[in-house]
């Protein structure tokens, strides 16, 4: 007969291989499709670090980080969370994120973010804070040389006071007044507060971000490094499980995004003139008619119902042009590849039809068709020693009739 202590470690290990029972399998290595210097690679992630990717696949497959970009991970069949944020903050590294949760040790700052995320902030590294509505926050710019911090008035509105933060607590803000000389620190609690805008004069310079993480829920950190196993993303100052993020960005500054390119000359000749029209035929980072750059694709649940039926897909970067629209463009140097996708506005793609051509120092890389019935197109073409880069879009076989083609992501990779 067992003792009292073997039976309790029975019991124990059965309730391990109950639990073990129902969640079965540990989870898989997440399913990532990583851009490259080359080709496209997609497999299951199985670590990543300085040194490069591994994937879990072909027995652990290398890939050095010097020609890796870009870590996109397929959506997470968790659901994301609901958990409202608290607030919003953002560094003065370009790191911005949603809160839920906040704690203060010393000179540090603990932000829980959805998704069990954590990021620990120096107060010194703390560009702006907002825990009230966006209105809030535009009240502290402007403050010049000084702190601004922003506390409601009993009307419900929001007043910005200029001065100096002394210290950040559980409690709240010791604040300085600026015209106050002298004078005794003010302290206003957390519930007063609608924002806090610091003055940083010595930290807000440019600079390269090495890797930077995109976070399921938009926030955005960047960092000198960061390392993933066993489901978890280890970052210099925090940690995020794997489910909580959407994608890592290693280029490090080798991929130009079409809008920071230089300008060169643009043209557009309108429908009724013969002449080019003095006003713009293309935007930057939207589409033609104000909204977002966006492309219809197939649904994979109905390929076979295209175009028909069809799901948009949202871009945050890239360059809209008119038909019988010209942009000419400055490459960077060392340019190796032309990346992106093209096809028409979401808004006029069934009626429209377009010609475009793609052409490097005169020479076409790529040029095609772009209509209601086809899906996007893919450009990945070589640029070495080129200087320059025009995109032309021309009438296709409905003349002007909905002739709005977006070059969504269009990147230049170095």
């Amino acid at each position: 007969m067992p003792t009292p202590t073997r039976r309790r470690a029975a019991l124990v290990w059965l309730s391990v291989c109950a639990i073990a029972a129902v969640m079965g399998p540990a989870s898989a290595a997440p399913l990532v499709t990583i851009e490259t210097t080359g080709d496209e690679v997609v497999g299951r992630l199985e670590s990543l670090d300085s040194r490069g990717v591994r994937l879990a696949e072909n027995g652990g497959s290398q890939l050095a980080s010097r020609d890796v970009l870009k870590v996109v991970f397929e959506e997470s069949p968790q659901s994301p969370s609901s958990e409202a944020a608290v607030g919003k903050v953002e560094l003065v590294d370009g790191s911005g994120f949603a809160y839920i949760g906040v704690e203060f040790d010393g000179e540090t700052v603990r932000f829980s973010l959805r998704g069990e995320a954590r990021i620990d902030a120096p107060v010194a590294s703390i560009a702006s804070w907002r825990l009230g509505g966006s209105d809030a926050l535009e009240l502290a710019n402007g403050g010049g040389a000084s702190d601004v911090l922003v506390v409601k008035r009993r009307d419900g509105g929001y007043a910005p006071v200029e001065g100096v933060v002394i210290e950040l607590s559980r409690e709240g803000v010791r604040f300085a007044l600026e015209a106050d000389d002298g004078a005794e620190p003010v302290h206003a609690a957390w519930s007063r507060i609608g924002a806090i805008r610091f003055y940083r004069a010595n930290d807000r310079q440019e600079r390269e971000r090495p890797v930077v993480v995109t976070l399921t829920d938009g926030g955005l950190i960047a960092a000198e490094e960061v390392a993933y196993r066993d489901g978890m993303l280890r970052l210099p100052h925090g940690s995020a499980p794997i489910e909580a993020v959407a994608s890592i960005d290693l280029s490090g500054g080798r991929v130009v995004s079409v809008d920071e390119l230089k300008v060169l000359g643009d043209e557009y000749v309108a429908y009724f003139q013969e002449e080019a029209a003095p006003t713009k035929g293309y935007t930057f980072n939207r589409s033609l008619l104000g909204g977002p750059l966006a492309l219809r694709y197939p649904d994979r649940r109905a390929p076979g119902a295209w175009p028909e039926l069809s799901v948009e897909r949202q871009f945050g970067r890239g360059v809209a042009l008119r038909s019988r629209g010209e942009l000419r463009l400055e490459l960077p140097s060392s340019a190796q590849r032309l990346r992106g996708v093209v096809g028409l506005d979401p808004d006029a793609a069934l009626a429209g039809s377009a010609e475009v051509r793609i052409v490097a120092d005169g020479k076409t890389l790529w040029s095609g068709a772009v209509d209601g019935g086809s899906a996007p197109a893919v450009i990945d073409q070589p640029l070495v020693t080129a200087k320059t880069l025009t995109l032309q879009v021309d009438y296709g076989d409905n003349l002007d009739a909905g002739d709005f083609v977006n070059f969504c992501d269009l990147r230049v990779i170095r």
